[in-house]
Order: C-alpha cells, then structure tokens, then sequence
C-alpha cells in the first residue's frame, strides 16, 4: 500500500512496465550465472517475457507502456463496471 501511494503521488507517469524489463534485466546481469548453476540450467537460454506481467495487468501482449496513471484508470473502469453489472 505505501509502494501504491507513493507512486500515485510522486511518480504517477512511471512506466510500469519499462521498470519491471530494467529490475528483471538487472537481477538477471547480477545473478543470473549463479541462478543457472543452481537451478541446473543454462542462464544464457532464458529469454525475458513480458507477456506474463502484461496479463496480469490486463494489457495486450502489444502494449509497449502503462503508466501507474493508466493502471489506476484502468482498475477505475474495472471497479465501475463490476458496480454496473451487480446493480443490474
């Protein structure tokens, strides 16, 4: 919840998405070989998706960017259709 508030108000143009590839990317540089070795796989095979992250924040495969501002509309529009079909 602080994580939410504080991006809400200080970085609400954040990609989300740009951020996960950078966090990903980094821990995968710093520790991927070690992870490999430990799993038993070979570190330089694993590719990164981000199909995953997009669903489940409920994008297209083919979006590029959302921002925390467009995940909030999106969760606004989610949470008024849900109140529409239970007021039906």
């Amino acid at each position: 919840m602080f994580l939410d508030g504080a991006m809400a108000r200080l970085a609400p143009d954040l990609d989300l998405l740009g951020e996960i590839a950078k966090i990903s990317m980094m821990f995968a540089e710093r520790h991927g070989e070690r992870l490999g070795r430990e799993l038993g796989i070979d570190h330089t095979a694993v590719e990164l998706s981000m199909d995953g992250v997009k669903a489940s924040f409920g994008v297209d495969t083919g979006t590029d960017q959302l921002t925390y501002r467009e995940l909030q509309a999106r969760r606004e529009l989610i949470q008024k259709r849900m109140r529409d079909h239970v007021g039906r």
